[in-house]
């Protein structure tokens, strides 16, 4: 297990949360930015359409703090697996043990879990449903990006 935020940060793209339009969840914007100084890598995993995503981070202005865009199309598996996490860190040149998986989503978070990384499940209100279930998973649990700055 990761015993510190170390080499390459897979952020899914539900850093951002949908209503009328997109929007970035509270902090991330500062958090990516300070990883971006820090000169970690910071990639995607999505299940997202590449429109949808690319659309969202362009709007938010985020989208060249990312070094590599992982969708869950390009394995077999759905993101309750760990292969969209694995891809995504092989792209970059890293293992499981040098990265960290930030989600939202229970089924999310069982497949980052169970391919070995370090998992910090984000609080979103669709997900309110599985919280406790998210947190007994998960390393860590945040309810913000603010979290951690």
């Amino acid at each position: 297990k990761c015993k510190s935020f170390t080499s390459l940060f897979t952020i899914s793209y539900k850093i951002c949360h949908v209503a009328d339009d997109i929007d970035l969840k509270s902090g991330a914007a500062d958090f990516l930015e300070n990883l971006r100084q820090k000169g970690y890598k910071i990639c995607i995993a999505t299940a997202s359409d590449r429109e949808l995503y690319e659309a969202c981070l362009k709007r938010n202005k985020i989208f060249d703090y990312f070094d590599n865009f992982t969708q869950s199309d390009e394995v077999e598996r759905g993101k309750g697996f760990p292969d969209v996490y694995e891809l995504a860190a092989k792209k970059c040149g890293f293992g499981a043990d040098e990265c960290v998986v930030f989600e939202d989503v229970y089924e999310a978070v069982c497949g980052a879990v169970n391919g070995d990384f370090y998992t910090v499940a984000v609080k979103d209100d669709a997900s309110n449903g599985d919280i406790e279930k998210i947190k007994e998973k998960c390393n860590l649990f945040i309810n913000d990006y603010y979290d951690l700055l």
